[in-house]
């Protein structure tokens, strides 16, 4: 017979009760120490990830530490609306550039009234591209973008009396990273404000009562704001990404409410048996509270995984996961209790409606689990049929970035950058940017210098999906090294030369239209290239980086960490859940029908976001021909952690039973109906959750949404409650081996 799990822990519930007045005096300070700092998290998170030791990273380094460059970090300002052969339209913009110019943090300006680079004038002359130099110091990318817009908001509305159509936008890398921040946080305040009516309701009709219902809602949003605090709190000594409460958010809600339903219901459960209420919650920690910590347990280890990636982004996101499943942990197995022990009057009785729908929806549970007991190959195949055919689809899946138009509309970047579409000049914002390392004792404006440098930039010239090519030798009118070196201004050198002349920059702007994949694949060419061919110097070193090189290390450091990241998450899954149920095939049924999820869920991103069935349903206006490469990751440590509360439900409730002494399929059919309707509820809210982030307007939240709730209504129905079972009856007690219930 299996131990049951209230043997295992049964000190540790009536221990939490019995000190129920500490734990929750703990966690009011915890509360008012923390929760405020989490007001300023959004103030201090990093906007644009970082490949640690990357070699687009690396490039940025150079260009900040050896370039005395005024234009190593840039904004750009498009400015529609203004007709440049008119010289009262020169004069305007001569007006605009002075309101940027006085900002202190700004190095220079390169505009149409100082350059002849006619990149910098759209190509019906209706526009003007203002590249705008920003101190390479430590940023305050926020506070710099609000003073870069704040600088010319004011010019504009003046101007517009004698100029109606002039609009002014700023884009590039910063402000743009600066408003997807802004978007994110809008679509997390609006994804809650959607879910929690509709989670309210699902709660209130699960338990019939108006506090046991708001118990979940408010212990989900006590474990979310703590976390945050936390994350403000390291967003002051680390790098935090905006993505942290996104995930902090969206796991949090559905984590917190499924895990206080859990303990909630346990408590009810153990009530309508005629406990008094600290017995009651003592037993739901005992047993209900041993089940969370070990679904927590599964989900941390998916998103700690996520820390061992040397991408900052990334990292925030496994931090956000981790903190926010602990939390979830702590306030339904310590707080949550205490509270039940005092409002017993309110959510330990059942009221007769309830009761009665309890009732029958077990009749409903008890049937379903003597056709899944009696019949179980015929369960098998035909839940697995739909999750096979969703699993053949992740073949035509496509990793990258998507082309077209799917930044949120309503970001001024966004609407900056199709502006620089409109003028013809989308490519300056795809910029490929070499450094050409010269080898020892050569410098770049001595004959061989002069020469690999031509050599570079004539190379990049010939590619057809370079549109032109930025270098010293493009800048100057004359070519001869001797003219260079006499005629050319100070600041024209320290664009393109290193301080010490042992380093030369190129920039290679992306012909128009051209898809960020084939920019990305133009890295990759520049990077395979042998740089002693390519500038005729041995010895020389190309260093390649830019918007589209940190895309392709994005990919490459994905690519490269996702076998031994799902490696690792299968490991630890497998031995936390021997450990807890002391069985072998227990942890590897478990396995197996997640990874059945995992895949079946991205099966259906491809059909949904790359076929484009049903895309209109979340938003979208056409198909996508890729998808997120931080998207399979993602689902994959999310759903790992989160599809395996369902087995975990389950099974504890299966080896409880066992404990007692019924055989197998009897502990099989008492574990399905004392879970069925627990687990259809707590789906039923994590689907609502994470649809409310899918209907967002920021595509990588939307694509990451829809995959989580498309995950967790195939776990919840499918899997958890028919091939799962189904499993279990077809191992028999072979189910417990090496344990004793496999005698």
């Amino acid at each position: 017979m299996i131990e049951a799990p209230a043997h295992q822990v049964g000190s540790v519930g009536p221990a939490i009760v019995r000190h129920r007045r500490w734990i929750t005096l703990a966690w009011i300070c915890l509360g008012l120490a923390i929760i405020p700092i989490g007001r300023h998290l959004d103030h201090r998170l990093v906007p644009a990830g970082r490949i640690l030791d990357s070699e687009s990273e690396q490039l940025v380094d150079l260009l900040q530490e050896h370039f005395n460059s005024r234009f190593a970090r840039y904004g750009i300002l498009a400015a529609s609306g203004l007709n440049l052969r008119d010289s009262g339209t020169r004069a305007a913009l001569a007006e605009i550039v002075a309101s940027i110019d006085t900002l202190p943090m700004v190095t220079g300006v390169l505009s149409p009234l100082t350059s002849t680079d006619t990149m910098l004038v759209s190509g019906d002359s209706s526009g003007a591209i203002v590249v705008v130099g920003i101190a390479a110091t430590e940023p305050d990318i926020d506070g710099e973008v609000a003073a870069l817009r704040a600088s010319t908001a004011p010019v504009a509305r003046r101007l517009r009396q004698a100029h109606p159509s002039l609009v002014l936008r700023w884009t590039g890398e910063d402000p743009l990273n600066v408003d997807l921040k802004r978007a994110s946080s809008a679509d997390v305040h609006l994804a809650e404000s959607r879910a929690l009516p509709v989670v309210g309701v699902l709660l209130l009709l699960a338990f019939g009562g108006l506090v046991a219902a708001a118990l979940p809602i408010g212990a989900s949003m006590l474990a979310v704001s703590v976390t945050l605090g936390i994350g403000a709190i390291l967003a002051a000594l680390i790098p935090v990404s905006l993505l942290f409460p996104t995930i902090a958010s969206l796991l949090g809600l559905a984590l917190g409410i499924d895990y206080a339903l859990l303990i909630v219901s346990r408590l009810r459960e153990a009530r309508r048996d005629g406990m008094d209420s600290e017995p009651a919650a003592a037993l739901s920690v005992s047993t209900a509270g041993r089940t969370v910590a070990l679904s927590g347990a599964t989900v941390a280890i998916g998103f700690a995984a996520l820390l061992v990636i040397p991408v900052d982004e990334l990292q925030s996101v496994g931090a956000a996961g981790l903190l926010v499943a602990a939390m979830s942990v702590l306030v339904a197995t310590t707080l949550l209790p205490a509270v039940l022990t005092w409002l017993d009057r309110w959510v330990g009785p059942m009221g007769a409606k309830a009761a009665s729908r309890l009732a029958k929806a077990n009749r409903r549970w008890e049937r379903w689990a003597a056709f899944v007991t009696v019949r179980p190959w015929t369960v098998l195949i035909v839940a697995s049929i739909p999750l096979l055919l969703l699993t053949w689809q992740v073949r035509r899946i496509h990793i990258g970035l998507p082309s077209g138009d799917w930044l949120p509309p309503e970001a001024e970047a966004a609407q900056g950058f199709s502006d620089m579409g409109r003028f013809g000049r989308s490519g300056v914002l795809q910029m490929v940017r070499v450094v050409m390392i010269l080898p020892d004792t050569t410098t770049a404006l001595s004959k061989a210098g002069w020469a690999a440098t031509m050599r570079l930039s004539t190379y990049l010239e010939t590619d057809p999906r370079v549109g032109r090519v930025r270098s010293l030798p493009t800048s100057v009118d004359n070519t001869s090294r001797a003219a260079v070196r006499a005629f050319t201004p100070d600041t024209v050198l320290a664009e393109f030369i290193s301080a010490d002349s042992t380093m030369v920059l190129a920039e290679a702007i992306p012909r128009e239209g051209l898809l960020p994949t084939d920019a990305m694949a133009l890295v990759r060419t520049i990077r395979l290239a042998d740089a002693a061919d390519i500038t005729g110097m041995p010895g020389a070193r190309l260093v390649v980086g830019g918007f589209p090189a940190f895309n392709v290390d994005y990919e490459d450091v994905l690519e490269g960490y996702f076998w031994p990241i799902v490696a690792l998450v299968l490991l630890f899954t497998f031995v936390a859940l021997f450990l807890s149920f002391r069985s072998v095939l227990v942890p590897l049924k478990a396995i197996a029908m997640n990874l059945l999820t995992v895949a079946a869920a991205c099966g259906a991103v491809v059909v949904v976001f790359q076929h484009g069935v049903g895309a209109s349903l979340v938003g979208l206006t056409h198909p996508l021909d890729a998808v997120f490469p931080t998207l399979p990751i993602l689902v994959f440590c999310a759903v790992f952690g989160i599809g395996m509360d369902y087995e975990v439900f389950l099974i504890a409730r299966v080896a409880e039973a066992r404990a007692s002494g019924l055989d197998e399929r009897a502990a099989i059919a008492r574990g399905l109906v004392t879970t069925g309707s627990v687990i259809t509820s707590a789906a039923a809210i994590m689907i609502v959750v994470f649809g409310a982030f899918a209907m967002g307007s920021f595509l990588p939240t939307k694509m990451l949404g829809f995959a989580l709730a498309a995950a967790v209504l195939f776990d919840a129905t499918l899997v958890r409650l028919a091939i799962g079972p189904a499993l279990l009856q077809l191992a028999g007690r072979w189910n417990w081996w090496p344990g004793k219930g496999a005698s």
